[in-house]
């Protein structure tokens, strides 16, 4: 159970990292009247998703402690 939360909070995390830089560009783009600020958050926040995905897959494939469990 406690590897479930464990990748919830991961999943979250990353899902608030790939959303939140979009937001703030589009809300960016609306107050200064600027275009493509949310395109490129959106951009930025899915480049940083997918490399922490790779980080927590790679720190998922080192052998566990069995003083964790």
């Amino acid at each position: 159970m406690a590897v479930a939360y464990e990748w919830v909070g991961r999943i979250f995390a990353v899902c608030i990292e790939m959303i939140a830089p979009g937001l703030a560009g589009h809300w960016l783009d609306e107050k200064f009247g600027i275009r493509g600020l949310a395109v490129l958050g959106f951009a930025l926040g899915i480049t940083l998703a997918i490399y922490h995905l790779l980080q927590y897959a790679k720190a998922d494939q080192q052998p566990r402690d069995k003083s964790d469990e």
